[in-house]
C-alpha cells in the first residue's frame, strides 16, 4: 500500500509537470494573439527541460527511497533467518537435520534477492519500474517461506 502511495504521488507530481508544460505553451499562444511580447520558444524549451529535469530528479529520489526500503527489508529477513538458526541449534538431531536444509535454502533466496537488489540499485532511472516488479516477487517469495518456516519451526 505505501508503494502504491508513492507511485500515485509520482503520477500526480508527472502530470503536474504536464500540465505546467501545456500551461506555458497556452500563454505563449496567448501572447502572439495579444500583440504583447510573446515568450520565446528557447523560454518554453527552458521550461520544458527544467520540468524535465525535476521530473527526473523526483524518480531518482523515489529509487533511492525504495533501495532503502529493500535495505531495511533484507536486514529484516537476515534478523529472522539467524534467529530460526539459533532456535533449531537446541532442537533434536532429527529436527535440526530437516531444517537445516529448510534455512540453507533460504539464505540461497536470500542471497539471490541480494543480487536482485543491487541489480536494482544500479539500474537506470528509466528502466528500474521493469526491475522493481521481478524485486517486489522475489521479496514476497522469500518472506512467505521465511514465516513457513519459521511456522513449523513454532509446531
Amino acid at each position: 500500500m505505501k508503494q502504491i502511495k508513492k507511485h500515485m504521488s509520482l503520477l500526480n507530481t508527472m502530470l503536474a509537470l504536464l500540465f505546467m508544460t501545456f500551461l506555458v505553451f497556452g500563454i505563449q499562444a496567448c501572447n502572439r494573439g495579444s500583440g504583447e511580447e510573446a515568450t520565446s520558444g528557447e523560454d518554453v524549451k527552458n521550461e520544458v527541460e527544467e520540468a524535465v529535469e525535476a521530473s527526473k530528479e523526483y524518480v531518482s529520489e523515489e529509487k533511492q527511497e525504495l533501495v532503502n526500503d529493500y535495505q531495511e527489508r533484507m536486514d529484516q529477513v537476515k534478523r529472522e533467518i539467524d534467529a530460526m538458526k539459533e532456535k533449531m541449534e537446541s532442537a533434536s538431531e532429527s529436527v535440526k537435520e530437516e531444517y537445516q536444509q529448510k534455512i540453507n535454502s533460504l539464505e540461497s533466496q536470500y542471497a539471490d534477492l541480494q543480487e536482485k537488489v543491487d541489480e536494482f540499485k544500479d539500474t537506470s532511472e528509466e528502466a528500474w519500474e521493469e526491475v522493481k516488479e521481478g524485486v517486489d516477487d522475489a521479496f514476497s517469495e522469500l518472506e512467505d517461506a521465511v514465516n513457513d518456516v519459521k511456522g513449523e519451526l513454532n509446531e
